[in-house]
């Protein structure tokens, strides 16, 4: 299951001759599944999935000409930030059908002909524990503008121009815990 959580707000004032536009948002969201991870009625993994708790927040500031200067040009200009974090974290808990299911034909025939070969496929993955972690997070800065040529009452000429810069970053780690005595 999963619950999310919003907020955005947007502000405008006119300042000499000119819109000033103010749009904040943040998002906070969290999705938890709850489910068996092998979708079957043998025992290969009780829980499976990945808890995703992410935060996402954006800033912009526009300024925006109200009249065409010179009778002929509008423009806009501004500049824009977002940060995004998704922390995942994985889990999966193996049970006693594991060791068979994840064997190969060579080694399930093999361990199944015995009745301790039997043990092991049973016990070999039984209350391991598999985990991982992932962080990507993202950050993403950029300034634009946009100026209108109103060359006839027909005809508009539109340039714009953005640079954005952007980082990317991931951490992580996988491991396993636990097993059977």
């Amino acid at each position: 299951g999963g619950v999310e959580v919003g907020v955005s707000g947007e502000i405008n004032w006119d300042v000499a001759g000119h819109k000033c536009t103010s749009i904040s948002a943040f998002r906070d969201s969290l999705f938890e599944p709850h489910h068996d991870g092998d979708n079957s009625t043998a025992d290969i993994q009780h829980i499976s999935g990945w808890t995703v708790k992410n935060k996402q927040w954006s800033q912009e500031f526009r300024l925006a000409s109200l009249e065409p200067a010179f009778n002929f040009i509008d423009y806009q200009g501004g500049i824009f930030a977002m940060r995004s974090s998704a922390d995942t974290y994985n889990q999966r808990l193996f049970g006693s059908d594991a060791g068979a299911f994840y064997a190969t034909n060579a080694q399930y025939n093999r361990l199944n002909a015995t009745a301790a070969g039997r043990e092991i496929l049973r016990n070999s993955l039984n209350g391991v524990m598999n985990t991982g972690y992932m962080n990507p997070e993202v950050t993403s800065l950029a300034a634009f503008g946009q100026a209108n040529l109103h060359i006839t009452d027909k005809a508009t000429l539109t340039l714009g121009l953005r640079d954005t810069w952007e980082h990317r970053d991931n951490v992580g780690n996988n491991g396993s815990i636990g097993g059977a005595d």
